[in-house]
């Protein structure tokens, strides 16, 4: 009997424990809903994959100024960077 009611104590601090975290993870995405990151963004199109130096170079032109690679499609390539 005991070790039923140590279990059933156990369980439930566990589900309070759940339920109190679960919450309060809302609470934190909500407050900070009104600050999401704003970016700036620069894309280039480059003729020919191949052009290595090229895109190298533009690379590392935008890195020192802050910039990251956001993607690639086909001949366009894009850097982002926080505002």
């Amino acid at each position: 009997m005991v070790k039923l009611m140590r279990s059933g104590l156990i369980g439930l601090v566990f589900l309070a424990g759940c339920a109190v975290g679960g919450a309060s993870s809302q609470l934190v995405t909500s407050a900070n809903a009104h600050k999401r990151q704003k970016w700036q963004y620069r894309c280039f199109q480059f003729g020919d994959y191949s052009d290595e130096e090229a895109v190298e170079k533009t690379g590392n032109r935008l890195g020192p100024e802050g910039y990251e690679m956001a993607g690639a499609a086909e001949k366009i390539w894009c850097f982002k960077r926080p505002l």
